[in-house]
């Protein structure tokens, strides 16, 4: 493992070669040829995510936390077995109506590949809308399509793009919209579909605040960044007091890794201390490695427009980093859903001053966004994730054995062996479910239970081993069992009278109790 700050020395050449090159001799392209190549580009993102995402499915590289959650909250909502009710029982842990757009696809065609696609189209989704948002403020197609380049090269976005499902996939599709609208005069739409993202989850509440903050600095957009502030104070106070607490059985848990309020002033002032300390100082996430982590796909493009890095960005990442959650302050899997659409609209911003000053430091604005775009290019290569990466990052060190790819298409012919292995392994564990009995309860591992879920109650081992069949795998990521959980679990089944062996070959082992055979 090497500082992925090595990194830079690659991506720096490659930007220098560009403007020498590149940036000296070719024109910016036509708007006739970027609008084509932007389809072709839109339609490529959708297909290649798509085609990884239906093999990650069959290969068993999505877990029951999350994908199994969404797929089988939608299957029940489809079929009349309650409203937002997932496989462990009790309402959704977290304030997503929006979901329920997606009972009716459930309703046509009930499959978790309605999921992958819709994962996949819906990221695509946002680039026309971010190049006609940057054509509006860029004024040049070309420039346009470099910085719709760099919103798909930025390897936060192929980490959301396959990983396991979440319904944040809509956030930057709607966060586009919304200024895009706004670019056009159309200031009042923009506002209802930024509230309306809150929509999509709770935690949007933070980026919809910060970007109403933001419109308080212009003065035709200063009511509507009071009416998006106090949206937010609003809906937040809905979620946590009101919908939480009467409609939920579980409480929102989530609340516990940066709790604010406490019972006494003293409590909220040390939560609030301890809570910027860790924003600041950082914990395990090394806070200034995590913002550079943001702002080096974009060429540090953000810090040229202080005001939207200030009063955009830093909110939407400090709240990440408050958390006590480490996958929070790594920004692993999903958690950067906020920051992959608010960090292109800063990198826009600080764009458009450089197309204002006409370059910098004497290098000429054409030869800068070939410079950049060559840069994003180099770092994306280097850092997005691969298929078979599930909750790594990159940002405490880098490992070239989990990147080096092309829209998460790897680059190295070992790589695809690895993927072929993963597919008979998959086929292997597709033979074995036959033995289990319909309608029994199956405990297994994180990454083995979607695929259970249409015809059995399934769960994984982190609660009691009370369940008429266990099935393990030890070719398989453990997902949210540690290896410590899952020896001990094995143990204590293979001491209990009642359970046997069913099948035992290549690392899988299925184990029956006797109350699965009684079936």
């Amino acid at each position: 493992m090497i500082s992925f700050y090595w990194l830079i020395f690659p991506a720096l050449a490659a930007a220098v070669l560009g403007m020498r090159t590149l940036g000296r001799r070719l024109p910016l392209l036509p708007e006739k040829t970027a609008g084509r190549l932007l389809l072709g580009l839109t339609a490529a993102v959708f297909a290649v995510y798509a085609m990884l995402g239906w093999w990650k499915y069959g290969a068993f590289q999505y877990g029951l936390w999350d994908f199994g959650i969404y797929d089988s909250l939608l299957h029940k909502t489809a079929a009349g077995e309650g409203i937002m009710q997932d496989f462990r029982g009790g309402l959704y842990d977290h304030f997503s109506p929006v979901l329920l757009l997606l009972v009716p696809l459930y309703r046509i065609w009930d499959s978790p590949m309605q999921l992958v696609w819709f994962q996949a189209a819906a990221m695509a989704a946002g680039i026309p809308l971010f190049y006609l948002l940057s054509k509006k403020y860029l004024r040049n197609a070309g420039a346009a399509l470099t910085a719709a380049v760099l919103y798909v090269l930025n390897p936060y976005y192929s980490r959301i793009a396959l990983y396991d499902f979440h319904i944040e996939c809509l956030f930057p599709a709607f966060f586009f919209g919304a200024f895009l609208a706004r670019a056009h005069g159309f200031r009042r739409t923009g506002v209802l579909i930024l509230m309306a993202s809150i929509f999509i989850k709770e935690d949007f509440v933070i980026p919809v605040a910060a970007t109403g903050f933001f419109f308080l600095f212009s003065r035709p957009d200063r009511k509507y960044g009071v009416a998006l502030m106090t949206w937010s104070v609003l809906m937040t106070f809905v979620v946590l007091k009101i919908y939480f607490p009467c409609f939920s059985t579980s409480g929102y848990w989530h609340y516990g890794r940066y709790e604010l309020l406490a019972p006494t002033l003293e409590g909220t002032v040390r939560n609030i201390f301890f809570m910027l300390r860790r924003v600041v100082i950082g914990g395990p996430g090394a806070s200034a490695s995590v913002l550079m982590s943001l702002l080096l796909p974009f060429a540090l493009l953000p810090l040229l427009h202080w005001k939207m890095f200030l009063f955009v960005l830093l909110p939407a990442l400090g709240i990440q980093l408050a958390s006590t959650a480490v996958h929070q302050n790594l920004l692993a899997s999903h958690y950067s859903s906020a920051l992959i659409a608010v960090v292109p609209v800063a990198a826009l911003w600080g764009m458009r001053v450089l197309r204002v000053r006409g370059g910098l430091a004497g290098i000429s604005w054409k030869r800068l966004v070939f410079g950049v775009l060559c840069f994003g290019a180099v770092w994306h290569i280097f850092t997005c994730d691969l298929p078979m990466t599930r909750y790594n990052n990159y940002i405490t060190g880098w490992e070239g054995k989990y990147h080096f790819g092309m829209l998460s298409v790897p680059l190295r012919p070992a790589y695809y062996l690895g993927m072929l292995e993963q597919d008979i392994r998959g086929e292997e564990l597709r033979q074995v479910l036959p033995l289990i009995q319909p309608g029994s309860r199956v405990m297994c591992q994180n990454e083995l239970g979607c695929p259970l879920l249409r015809a059995y109650q399934v769960r994984d081992f982190s609660g009691s081993l009370d369940a008429d069949y266990f099935l393990f795998d030890s070719q398989l990521y453990g997902g949210g069992n540690s290896p410590e959980t899952l020896n001990a679990a094995l143990q204590t089944l293979l001491a209990m009278p009642d359970v046997r062996i069913l099948y035992r070959d290549k690392g899988i082992l299925l184990l029956e109790r006797a109350a699965g055979r009684a079936k």
